[in-house]
């Protein structure tokens, strides 16, 4: 009897201790996703190996989202956007074409960071292709995934940073074509319970706490984001911000060997790509201090140049490579030294809706060009 009496004293006990934490976490994920965070961007990020895409799935956000450059400060510019995920976790929305001619892929650019979804270089691909993205939230992405979820893309277009153009190469050179196994994978069975699970293991309260305190943190609790960012001074006039150039390496600044190895790893994933059917294609992101030296108050450099020159070396030398490279850095600074027209938001690093317009542009030129010079018509044209 004692010890029945002891074991309930000890239940009660813990439930006393326990029920507080409980409602916190049921009150947090009651929040919506971006509670603690300006960005969509940042609110849906997944972090750990729960998923297989690199963003919650089946969601959509409208959010009043801040550039990278200057949160919390008058600097940032306020702008909504609009976010959706699809099944597998990628930026798409819900009613996507299934049986996409190309797969996007590549760093935080070719998601669409700082863009509303009708604006990103998927969603204007999409306007005349089957398109779907499997960008994530930085650039080590899977190919493989992609294949063995049962997509089987006539061409695959990298889109990355400049700066990361040396790892990248070593990402891509360990894929094999060989060890793709279509079918293996498939959509997340319990969206909603892993969804959950993850915003209770991200804890956004506390790295909002971390940042700005308790107080702050408490306070940002109760407010909606929206509201909550009118508490925050904004400036009227926008001003063109930049990370600092020695941040990151340039791509002037890498050696004869870096750049063969970036090629001759390009040159053998597309190779592997060819073995499943699909063409692989390369775009560089020119960054906004290479683009506008005169505002950064960096010297005038080479717009990033070095690289496709080489490929081109490279190209003679050995007689052709086995992917293509769409000259981006090219196109923007032909146009902004032309027009004056930024292609880059102005409290972010990345691109703005006329700079991914620009993009479009000339992915679409490539493709069209390869269209004809084989013969075969595009998709919807047959």
């Amino acid at each position: 009897m004692n010890n029945q009496k002891s074991f309930i004293t000890l239940v009660l006990r813990l439930a006393l201790v326990s029920t507080p934490a409980l409602v916190w976490f049921v009150w947090q994920l009651s929040l919506p996703l971006n509670q603690y965070t300006f960005r969509a961007w940042e609110a849906l990020v997944v972090h750990g190996d729960y998923w297989n895409g690199n963003f919650f799935p089946n969601q959509r956000l409208d959010s009043t989202e801040m550039g990278d450059l200057g949160p919390y400060t008058e600097d940032s510019v306020p702008k909504r956007t609009r976010w959706e995920t699809d099944q597998d976790g990628y930026r798409n929305s819900n009613d996507s074409c299934q049986e996409p001619e190309g797969i996007v892929i590549g760093d935080s650019t070719a998601a669409g960071a700082s863009l509303s979804q009708d604006e990103t270089l998927t969603a204007l691909l999409s306007k005349g292709r089957c398109v779907r993205s499997f960008a994530g939230s930085n650039f080590r992405f899977d190919v493989e995934h992609a294949y063995n979820l049962g997509y089987r893309p006539k061409w695959i277009l990298i889109s990355v940073g400049d700066y990361v153009a040396l790892p990248l190469a070593q990402i891509v050179d360990r894929f094999r074509a060989a060890d793709v196994k279509p079918g293996s994978e498939s959509v997340i069975p319990f969206p909603r319970l892993l969804t959950a699970y993850s915003r209770i293991r991200k804890n956004p309260y506390w790295n909002f706490r971390e940042s700005h305190g308790l107080h702050s943190a408490l306070f940002r609790s109760f407010t909606p984001p929206d509201e909550f960012m009118g508490t925050y001074p904004f400036g009227t006039q926008p001003r063109q911000l930049f990370d600092e150039a020695s941040a990151f390496r340039q791509p002037d600044s890498w050696s004869d060997e870096e750049l063969e190895e970036i090629v001759l790893s390009l040159d053998r994933f597309g190779g592997e790509l060819q073995k499943l059917g699909s063409r692989l294609y390369l775009s560089l992101m020119p960054r906004k201090n290479i683009l506008y030296p005169k505002l950064s108050g960096e010297a005038p450099g080479r717009f990033g140049e070095r690289f496709p020159e080489f490929l081109e070396k490279v190209r003679n030398r050995r007689g052709s490579l086995r992917f293509e490279y769409v000259n981006t850095i090219r196109a923007f600074k032909d146009h902004f030294e032309r027009t004056g027209q930024f292609l880059h938001q102005s409290d972010d690093t990345h691109w703005n809706p006329l700079g991914v317009s620009l993009v479009v542009s000339e992915v679409e030129k490539r493709l069209e060009q390869d269209a004809a010079a084989v013969g075969s018509p595009r998709n919807g044209d047959q």
